[in-house]
């Protein structure tokens, strides 16, 4: 859920492109790309062809990469309007590789096509038509993944929305009691008005994570569209209107006018996967 940080690897460039050779036949230049969970790597071939490799951090479990990699099986088959990542077997044909270092830590490899596209985060202004680009985006995810599910999408997740009460106990974290009255405010909104209602709205495995790092964009000039999605690692069953709350959350952070961004957004959203009044 948050932006995704630099991370220092555990492994040289060497040592990956030694890996990428020995377990997928490529030979490759390499260079680290930024990540919070995985160590994250650009890869590409002699002849242009590039892929992403995402290796694992010891003690990561083997039934959560085979979620996403489940996960990403099922929106390759659909028919969405721009390409997430596909999964590259290796040699002996897996699609999540198990290593071990030299050291004696286990590590789960993924190879993935190269997803190519400008960051989100990197267009200024947002036009309005980005923002309904954004809540469309979550919108063909969400109807992708309406006949999807996983064992491990069921789970407690601290990025759960409909799980805030979870954070309470880091009040202390706010830097000044003005910060701590709105978080309190808000909690105590949800706890009294909301959570007593969740019963009754619709669940869902969501991508969980349309933020400005994951959503890439072509160079159309001044008209930049949406062109590609990454990084399901946030993915969860939880109820679907944090779907778009989620990126409502993103969306209209540092804008002059968040409540019309919310409803640009939103509207987009509705016009895929209508939601309730409840909702």
């Amino acid at each position: 859920m948050p932006k995704t940080t630099s991370t220092i690897a555990f492994f040289t460039l060497e040592q990956v492109i030694a890996l990428v050779k020995t377990h997928y036949g490529l030979t490759v230049t390499a260079r680290p790309l930024a990540g919070e969970v995985d160590f994250n790597f650009y890869l590409q071939t002699p002849a242009g062809e590039e892929y992403t490799l995402k290796i694992s951090r010891p003690g990561e479990t083997r039934t959560t990469l085979e979620f996403q990699v489940a996960i990403l099986d099922h929106l390759n088959q659909q028919p969405l309007p721009w390409p997430v990542p596909q999964l590259i077997p290796s040699l002996s044909g897996e699609h999540l590789l198990e290593v071990t270092t030299e050291e004696g830590n286990a590590h789960f490899v993924r190879l993935q096509s190269w997803v190519s596209g400008r960051l989100l985060d990197d267009i200024n202004p947002r036009s309005p038509e980005l923002l309904h680009q954004w809540g469309a985006a979550c919108g063909h995810l969400n109807r992708a993944l309406s006949d999807f599910d996983h064992p491990e999408a069921h789970r407690f997740y601290k990025w759960d929305p409909s799980q805030t009460l979870f954070s309470r106990q880091h009040l202390s974290l706010f830097a000044t009691p003005a910060q701590q009255e709105i978080a309190s405010y808000f909690w105590d909104r949800f706890e009294k008005i909301i959570q007593p209602q969740l019963a009754s709205l619709r669940t869902t495995v969501n991508y969980n994570d349309a933020h400005e790092l994951n959503l890439l964009v072509n160079d159309e000039g001044e008209s930049p569209a949406i062109c590609g999605v990454i990084d399901f690692g946030d993915a969860l069953h939880t109820h679907l209107v944090n779907e778009l709350a989620i990126a409502c959350a993103y969306g209209v952070m540092g804008l002059p006018d968040p409540l019309t961004a919310a409803c640009q957004l939103t509207q987009s959203f509705h016009q895929l996967q209508p939601l309730t009044e409840a909702e």
